[in-house]
């Protein structure tokens, strides 16, 4: 018995269809990879305008601290009633970072044409480095002091004569070799430590070097007691030269050590602000004066970029980088005070 079946069509696609069918995979592909293109350059911008933007928020943040914190000493406010005890012969000095007030709270470059700034090890006064200022843009150079420990460091009353050592209330880690300051509201002395970390003793002895440091004598110019605190005393200059990634960068120089602060920073303009008729406010403006003790504000302009160039506009045949410039206009806290109560 035959069975018959009904003959089927095999007829497969033409051509033309597979040409409009190919044709429309490839608009559709093309679609998908300028969308996913976009999205990629969209997220790239992203990034790096947040990384301007964090640069940005982080160096105002150091700059408008330090400002702020400028010619503080404690409780002392006249830096002429500060002694110097550090040994100028010691390895480790050097004459425009540890005359610390001498140096004055705040003062800079307004145009830092062929300037160089070294890096200097600490132990020696070697030079680690030295790093060439980018031409036009200004330095600012702060002098002040953080607390030596945690919180206020205090003294306590066991002192006895101005040869005895210092007794913090509670002990604290600081290095033998730490130039300290210590002060109450009449004077104030800077000196080394010479004896080992930890405790709650300070000990100033004179003649030893330790940590490249040496006292000219064991004896400070005050019976410090229960009213005084102990102070790390600080010169710290921003600058910008050239960065690790070839772009310029905003630097740190912190007595005399030299730190990356900032990467892909283009311009850095100080202005300040001066008192002149001593109410304790700024009323004339400039990039540098005579008497920088008369100025109590500083206004600092800095301007980042991204990595990448990024940004392209009509008619341009190049990519720019994305470019942010943030200002900031920060008063000089302690010189503020000083006014409003009548000078020091």
């Amino acid at each position: 018995m035959r069975l018959n079946f009904p003959a089927k069509s095999h007829q497969g696609y033409t051509i033309i269809e597979l040409l409009v069918a190919l044709l429309l995979g490839a608009v559709l592909l093309l679609g998908a990879i300028q969308v996913f293109d976009s999205s990629r350059e969209g997220a790239r911008v992203q990034n790096a305008m947040s990384s301007v933007q964090d640069g940005g928020r982080v160096a105002m943040e150091f700059l408008t601290r330090d400002i702020r914190n400028a010619d503080f000493s404690g409780c002392v406010t006249d830096p002429g009633a500060i002694t110097n005890n550090l040994s100028a012969v010691s390895p480790g000095y050097l004459a425009d970072v540890h005359t610390f007030y001498d140096l004055g709270g705040v003062n800079g470059v307004a145009e830092a044409n062929g300037l160089t700034i070294d890096d200097i090890d600490p132990e020696d006064g070697g030079v680690l480095n030295s790093y060439d200022v980018i031409d036009d843009t200004s330095t600012l150079t702060i002098v002040g002091a953080r607390p030596a420990c945690n919180g206020i460091s205090v003294l306590d009353a066991s002192a006895f004569n101005e040869a005895d050592p210092l007794n913090l209330r509670a002990a604290c880690d600081i290095d033998p070799g730490t130039v300290l300051l210590v002060s109450n509201c009449q004077q104030g002395d800077i000196f080394v430590k010479t004896n080992a970390v930890g405790g709650t003793q300070i000990q100033h002895i004179g003649g030893v070097t330790t940590g490249g440091f040496m006292n000219n004598g064991g004896t400070l110019s005050e019976t410090y007691k229960a009213d005084a605190q102990v102070l790390v005393p600080f010169v710290r200059e921003y600058f910008v030269a050239e960065g690790l990634n070839g772009n310029n960068s905003l630097y740190r120089r912190d007595n005399g050590s030299v730190q990356e602060l900032i990467s892909n920073v283009t311009d850095f303009q100080v202005i300040y602000g001066q008192d002149s008729d001593d109410d304790g406010a700024a009323d004339t403006f400039a990039d540098n004066f005579a008497d920088m003790t008369l100025v109590v504000s500083a206004r600092v302009s800095l301007t980042v970029r991204s990595d990448e160039e990024l940004i392209r506009e009509v008619g341009d045949a190049d990519s720019r980088p994305i470019t942010r410039t943030y200002s900031s206009t920060t008063s000089i806290r302690n010189r503020i005070v000083r006014s409003t109560v009548g000078g020091p």
